[in-house]
């Protein structure tokens, strides 16, 4: 009995959360974008470096597949592109505090500019298909986005 009572609460969840994140103005939406600009960039700074690899692993992944989640499509790319902006500018953020735009050229530039569209990808799949707001589907999605 209690099983069904924790799959009625995150169901319940799951639809309130889509149906909040729907009727947010503009202005939350940027807001909530910036916010997952800067868990992104807090997530970046866990870094895992190995020898063998020429690229570190960082929790950075993590922040731009939430972010394609949370935001939705278009607000997830956004988040990702002030991410990038703010990079660019100066902001630390990148993996291990790395910032400019010199930091594109190397070889995890790519990376940061695959980040602005994996959320785009990502959030579509979630916003268009509501069956796809489960759990597992959404897990599946962000491993194939990895």
């Amino acid at each position: 009995m209690q099983r069904i009572a924790i799959i009625d609460n995150y169901l319940k969840t799951r639809y309130l959360f889509f149906k909040w994140r729907y009727g947010l103005a503009f202005v939350n939406k940027i807001a909530m974008a910036f916010g997952m600009a800067c868990v992104t960039g807090l997530l970046a700074q866990s870094l895992y470096s190995f020898t063998v690899y020429t690229c570190a692993i960082t929790g950075q992944v993590l922040g731009v597949l939430l972010s394609g989640v949370v935001c939705g499509g278009a607000f997830g790319s956004i988040s990702q592109i002030i991410y990038l902006g703010l990079g660019i500018v100066g902001v630390p953020w990148f993996a291990g505090g790395a910032s400019g735009n010199i930091f594109l050229l190397s070889g995890s530039g790519g990376y940061i500019i695959g980040f602005v569209f994996a959320p785009l990808v990502i959030g579509r799949y979630s916003d268009r298909y509501i069956g796809a707001r489960t759990f597992l589907s959404q897990l599946k999605f962000m491993m194939l986005g990895v």
